[in-house]
């Protein structure tokens, strides 16, 4: 007897010798290939009289995979061109490549059919459609009958990167622009949701010394009514870490003091106050904001 065996022997299948032959039919291995979430599996042969050692047989790609990715880019009249260049492991049919934007709320996921036997594709669409800022890129299959949703790739997944697409002066003018909305605040590591709508408008570049970028702005929210007001204590000054531009690590007020939040009253300050919220007021670590696109912003009587 012979025996073909998954290398970690979850599937054997034994077949006699007959006539010096012995025949294995491997669709019989379909179901454990499929299930597995190796995408390389070994296949060993093993002789029952030990006439010769085990030794791999074969090995199997289970699934497609991408290596070595690059990405060119180019802006011209409000068209970004995107060149992208990959080695493929294995083969597949229907390759799709996704777009998916990352801290950009109101920005919409891309997907480009990639041709058959191709790896380099270039893609061609509108600032708009596609502007500056961080995605995810995925490589796919795409199964028209498949079950799953399509979903953002966890930071687990396989087969993407994670990319800024645009240039630096364009991020900046999007800030600049648009404004930030405040998102959440982080403390000990912890990320806290701010619970409501909180916005800095009016930015632009205030250093205090030569070579400084540091931004200044006027922090507002929405009353009751939904009408916005702005803060106290504006304008405020911070830094953007355009390298992780989803966040500032600090948010002064007028007279230089650092943002406190409430968790229980959702309510940004800096003053002296929320005393009885005690263990509720955070100083956050960094404050985790993303561009306000499409929103009406609100210019306050300083500005006017």
């Amino acid at each position: 007897m012979v025996t073909l065996a998954l290398e970690d022997h979850r599937q054997v299948i034994s077949r006699p010798i007959k006539q010096e032959l012995v025949v294995f039919d491997l669709r019989q291995f379909s179901d454990a290939l499929r299930e597995s979430n190796q995408a390389i599996q070994t296949l060993l042969l093993v002789f029952e009289d030990n006439r010769l050692p085990p030794f791999t047989l074969v090995r199997v790609r289970t699934r497609w995979q991408v290596a070595g990715i690059k990405i060119e880019q180019r802006l011209q009249d409000d068209v970004r061109t995107i060149v992208l260049e990959w080695e493929d492991l294995g083969r597949a049919f229907n390759r799709v490549v996704r777009f998916w934007p990352l801290d950009m709320p109101g920005i919409s996921m891309i997907e480009h059919f990639i041709p058959d036997g191709v790896s380099r594709v270039e893609i061609v669409e509108s600032k708009g459609r596609l502007p500056a800022g961080r995605y995810r890129l995925q490589f796919a299959v795409d199964d028209p009958w498949g079950e799953d949703e399509t979903l953002l790739p966890e930071p687990d997944s396989e087969n993407f990167i994670d990319v800024m697409i645009g240039s630096r002066d364009e991020r900046l003018q999007d800030v600049l622009e648009m404004g930030l909305t405040i998102e959440a605040f982080e403390c000990e590591g912890k990320k806290i949701s701010a619970g409501r709508e909180y916005w800095i408008q009016d930015i632009h570049i205030s250093p205090e010394f030569e070579g400084e970028e540091r931004f200044q702005g006027i922090v507002c929210t929405a009353d009751q009514e939904g009408k916005p007001i702005a803060l106290d204590y504006n304008p405020v000054s911070f830094y953007l870490e355009f390298e992780d531009s989803n966040r500032l690590p600090f948010l002064q007020d007028k007279d230089r003091d650092g943002v406190m939040y409430c968790i229980r009253c959702r309510a940004l300050f800096w003053e002296n106050a929320h005393r009885e919220c005690k263990n509720e007021v955070i100083f956050p670590d960094y404050i985790h904001v993303v561009v306000r696109r499409g929103k009406d912003g609100f210019r306050s009587a300083e500005s006017d």
